[in-house]
């Protein structure tokens, strides 16, 4: 059920609610150029004319519509990846470190297993120095991902 009330005619009230959700999902305070009557002004990049800085301005029902298509479903999590790890460049990243360390590309699907709960665990024999006192000697025996979440 969806009970709409008279705050919604308030635009700073709609501002203030949307501003606590926009923050690192879908526009951040700081593209937000300008709100006049019943539009925002905000910038962005536009990749296909070189990352040129561009303005769009929007009405408030479109703003809110492509809002929307940010939030995710009941149960999933955002999940992002920033330098080496983004989804964009991280073959092309990791292989450049794994060169600059002169560490040959491991074959993942070798040293992975499954551990007594059936998730996937990954094994390792590299010996490398200790990351807290950097002097003794250890080794990674597996690595093993986390319970998943479940959405409640």
């Amino acid at each position: 059920m969806c009970t709409c009330t008279a705050w919604y005619r308030q635009a700073e009230t709609v501002v203030g609610y949307l501003s606590r959700y926009s923050h690192k999902i879908a526009i951040s305070d700081s593209r937000i150029e300008a709100i006049q009557g019943e539009t925002v002004s905000l910038h962005y990049k536009d990749y296909k004319r070189d990352g040129q800085r561009k303005t769009l301005t929007l009405n408030g029902e479109e703003l809110i519509r492509r809002f929307l298509q940010h939030v995710l479903p009941k149960g999933f999590m955002r999940i992002r990846h920033f330098g080496f790890l983004a989804n964009r460049c991280r073959e092309t990243k990791l292989e450049q470190i794994r060169q600059a360390l002169k560490v040959p590309a491991s074959n993942e699907q070798e040293g992975d297993k499954k551990n007594q709960s059936g998730e996937k665990a990954t094994f390792c024999t590299e010996v490398s120095p200790c990351p807290r006192c950097h002097q003794r000697q250890w080794r990674a025996v597996a690595l093993i991902a986390p319970k998943r979440f479940k959405g409640g």
